[in-house]
C-alpha cells in the first residue's frame, strides 16, 4: 500500500496538470465554468517583480492587437489594464477599412481579420441627405462603399472579443512571464457541481498575461530594462507588484498616463494641454433591428447619413451585422459640450434631449422660411417640414426604440501631433490613441492602431531574428527596433491625424459635406486606405484642404 504522502503528491500533481490544461484553453475554461457554476475569476494581488519582454499599458483594441501579434511570435507579454475586468460590452462600432484588415493580417495572421470581419457587415451603399436653412437640401447615394471601397462595420465589443481570443491562443506559443506565483480563486454561484462547497476553490498559477486593476503609475529606465510602477487602477486596491520589461508600450488611450510621463507632465497625470476639444457631443447606441417598430430602417449592408444646419447635427444609421443597427448623433454646441464633461452611459434625460434636437431643427427651418418673401414662404415651409419629417423620421423611430440606459454620451477630442513617440533611451513608446488620437469622422482610429501594432511587432521580430535570438528579445535590440517602428509609423499617422482633424473642424462648423472632395483629397484617401509595404510609408502625400468623408 502506497504511503499517504505519495497519494497526496499524486493528487496534487494531477490537479496542477489539469489546471495547466484548463488555463491554456479559454474554450475549455468557459465550458468548465458553466458546469461548475463559476461566475467570476478573481486575480488577487501579486507580491514581487514580474519579468516580461514587453509590458503593454491598456487592454483596448490596440493593446490587444499588439499582445496577440507578439504572443503568437513567442514573446513574453504582460498587459496592465486599469479597469477591474476586460470590457466586453460597448455601444460603439468601428469601421474596419482595407488598411486595417491588412494590418490585422500582418499582426495576427489570416485567421484574425477573417474572424473579426465576419462579426460585422461590409457596408457597400450610403445615402447622404444634407439639409441647409431656407429649405435647401442635397441628396446623394454612394455605391460600393465611399469611393468604391467597402468598410466592415463591426460592434467594438465583438472586435475586442476576437482580439482577446487571438491573444489567449498565443499562450500556447509564447513563453510565460516570469514572476511570483499567485493564488487565483473561483467564485461559485451555487448552481454548479461544486456549489455545495462553502468556500471558493483555489489554485496556484503563474502570473497571467492580462492583469486587470493594474494601472501604470510611472516608470524608470536603465541600460537593460524599464521598471514599471503599478497602481491599483479602477478597483482601488494597491497591487504589491512591479513589472520589469525590455519595453513598455503605452496603449492607454486618449488620456494616456504613459504619454504624460514621456512628455514630462507634473505628477505623471494627464497632459490636458495636448488634447483638443471640438465642442461637440456624441450620442450612440446599438440595438437589434427587430426591436424597432415598423419597417426595417436600413437595408443590410447600407447606411444613412443626415446632416442638419441648425442645430448643427450629423446623424448616422448603419447596419452592423448579426441583426444589429448602430446609430449615432453628433451635435456641435460649445455650451452643451462643456456642460457634459466626460463620458457616460444612460445619463438621465439623454433621450429627451435627443428628441428635442429635432424639434429645434424644425423650428429653425420654419423660422428661416417665415423670414422669406411672401411668395416663397409657403413652398419653403412645406420643404422645411418635409425635410425634417422625411430625413428624421427613421432616426426618431430608432431613438424612441432605444432604452435610455443603453445610450452612450461622450465629447469629441483628438490630440496634437507629438514630436516623438518614444523615450530617449528607446525603452518606452506609444501606440494608438496614446500616440495619435484622431477625430472619428473618417473612421480611422482603430485602423491606425492596428497599423501601429503590426509595425511594432514586425520591428521587434526583425531585431530578434537579426541577432540570432529567434524569438528571445535581447535588451540591447529594443532601442533600434523602437526607432524603426517610429520611423515607419509617425509621419503616416500624423498625416492621417491632420486629415481627420480637418474633417472634424468642418463637421463642427457645419461645412462638412458641402462640397465633393477634389482629386487631391481622393488621392489622399486612397493612400490612407492602402496598407503600406515596407518602404512605402516614407512617401506621404500633402494633406488636402477640401476634406469630406
Amino acid at each position: 500500500m502506497a504511503p499517504p504522502w505519495l497519494s497526496r503528491f499524486a493528487l496534487i500533481s494531477s490537479v496542477v496538470a489539469a489546471s495547466a490544461i484548463v488555463r491554456r484553453s479559454a474554450a475549455l475554461r468557459s465550458h468548465l465554468a458553466r458546469i461548475l457554476g463559476v461566475t467570476r475569476w478573481h486575480l488577487p494581488r501579486v507580491d514581487g517583480v514580474i519579468e516580461a519582454d514587453v509590458a503593454i499599458a491598456g487592454a483596448g483594441l490596440g493593446g490587444l492587437a499588439l499582445s496577440a501579434a507578439l504572443r503568437r511570435r513567442g514573446f513574453r507579454v504582460v498587459v496592465l489594464e486599469r479597469a477591474a475586468a476586460a470590457r466586453y460590452t460597448s455601444q460603439g462600432t468601428i469601421a474596419l477599412w482595407p488598411n486595417g484588415l491588412a494590418a490585422l493580417e500582418a499582426a495576427g495572421g489570416a485567421r484574425l481579420p477573417a474572424a473579426v470581419s465576419k462579426r460585422g457587415v461590409a457596408v457597400e451603399a450610403t445615402e447622404i441627405l444634407n439639409c441647409g436653412l431656407h429649405g435647401s437640401e442635397s441628396t446623394r447615394r454612394i455605391e460600393v462603399g465611399p469611393h468604391g471601397v467597402s468598410a466592415f462595420f463591426i460592434p467594438w465589443a465583438k472586435v475586442q472579443q476576437e482580439l482577446m481570443a487571438a491573444a489567449e491562443e498565443g499562450e500556447a506559443v509564447g513563453g510565460a512571464v516570469r514572476g511570483p506565483w499567485l493564488l487565483e480563486s473561483w467564485t461559485l454561484d451555487g448552481r454548479g457541481v461544486l456549489g455545495a462547497l462553502s468556500s471558493a476553490l483555489r489554485r496556484w498559477r503563474s502570473p497571467p498575461w492580462l492583469m486587470c486593476s493594474h494601472e501604470v503609475a510611472g516608470f524608470a529606465e536603465d541600460a537593460e530594462a524599464v521598471e514599471v510602477r503599478v497602481a491599483g487602477g479602477a478597483a482601488g486596491a494597491a497591487p504589491r507588484v512591479a513589472v520589469r520589461a525590455s519595453l513598455l508600450v503605452g496603449a492607454d488611450g486618449l488620456f494616456s498616463r504613459v504619454r504624460a510621463a514621456l512628455q514630462g507632465s507634473p505628477g505623471g497625470g494627464v497632459d490636458l494641454e495636448r488634447i483638443n476639444d471640438y465642442s461637440t457631443t456624441n450620442w450612440n447606441a446599438i440595438l437589434r433591428h427587430a426591436a424597432i417598430p415598423g419597417p426595417r430602417v436600413v437595408p443590410r449592408g447600407e447606411s444613412r447619413i443626415l446632416n442638419l444646419a441648425s442645430p448643427k447635427l450629423s446623424c448616422y444609421l448603419v447596419d452592423c451585422g448579426e441583426g444589429e443597427l448602430f446609430w449615432q448623433i453628433r451635435q456641435a454646441d460649445a455650451a452643451w459640450g462643456h456642460a457634459q464633461r466626460g463620458a457616460g452611459l444612460g445619463r438621465p434625460g439623454i433621450k429627451a434631449r435627443l428628441l428635442s434636437l429635432f424639434d429645434e431643427a424644425e423650428a429653425a427651418a420654419g423660422a428661416a422660411a417665415e423670414g422669406s418673401s411672401a411668395s416663397h414662404r409657403p413652398v419653403l415651409l412645406e420643404r422645411a417640414a418635409a425635410r425634417v419629417g422625411v430625413g428624421a423620421r427613421d432616426i426618431l423611430r430608432v431613438i424612441r426604440a432605444t432604452a435610455e440606459e443603453g445610450i452612450f454620451e461622450r465629447r469629441i477630442f483628438d490630440t496634437q501631433p507629438l514630436p516623438a513617440w518614444s523615450s530617449a533611451a528607446g525603452r518606452v513608446t506609444l501606440l494608438g490613441d496614446a500616440a495619435h488620437a484622431l477625430h472619428p469622422t473618417p473612421g480611422q482610429g482603430a485602423n491606425q492602431a492596428f497599423e501601429d501594432a503590426a509595425a511594432l511587432a514586425e520591428a521587434l521580430c526583425d531585431a530578434a531574428d537579426r541577432t540570432g535570438g529567434g524569438r528571445r528579445l535581447r535588451a540591447e535590440d529594443v532601442p533600434a527596433a523602437v526607432a524603426t517602428y517610429e520611423e515607419r509609423r509617425r509621419r503616416r499617422a500624423t498625416a492621417v491625424q491632420a486629415w481627420a482633424a480637418g474633417g472634424g473642424r468642418r463637421q463642427r462648423d457645419g461645412t462638412w459635406q458641402r462640397t465633393k472632395p477634389g482629386p487631391e483629397a481622393e488621392a489622399f484617401r486612397q493612400w490612407v486606405l492602402k496598407y503600406p509595404a515596407p518602404g512605402e510609408e516614407a512617401s506621404v502625400p500633402p494633406v488636402p484642404n477640401d476634406i469630406s468623408k
